[in-house]
């Protein structure tokens, strides 16, 4: 349960300091090549990693930002996807969501399960399948 309390918090952190930044630039969100990069300055504390709470010898955040957002309008729908948890433990990972990595089992269900973030900040826990058909059906 820490290392989900962990996750939710680190994407939610992140899409707020992408909206922020969307602020300063007209409204626009950062360039999905520095992204990370770019919200930096705008995260009061650093973020932990998962793979910490784990005591994993893996390291990296895990998150990426979904690339079909790079340089995107911000806050335009609350359904395009930001930010998911990702295989790629590198900074200012990003991809179409190829990477999408469910980490997360819940009690209702067996099917692990990952934190998505939306255009227009909020957060939501969706497995491999949900997380694809959300892609398909608000591709812009």
């Amino acid at each position: 349960m820490a290392r989900n309390d962990v996750c939710l918090e680190n994407v939610s952190r992140q899409s707020r300091a992408m909206l922020q930044y969307a602020t300063d630039y007209d409204n626009h969100l950062p360039p999905a090549s520095i992204w990370q990069t770019a919200i930096q300055t705008r995260l009061s504390n650093p973020l932990t990693s998962c793979m910490e709470i784990l005591k994993s010898p893996i390291t990296g955040l895990g998150y990426a930002m979904n690339s079909q957002q790079d340089g995107a309008q911000a806050g335009t729908s609350d359904q395009l996807t930001l930010l998911f948890e990702s295989s790629l433990l590198v900074f200012d990972a990003s991809d179409n969501g190829e990477s999408f990595a469910p980490r997360h089992h819940t009690s209702t269900s067996r099917l692990k399960k990952s934190w998505v973030s939306f255009g227009d900040g909020h957060t939501k826990l969706l497995s491999q399948t949900e997380f694809q058909t959300q892609l398909q059906d608000k591709a812009p």
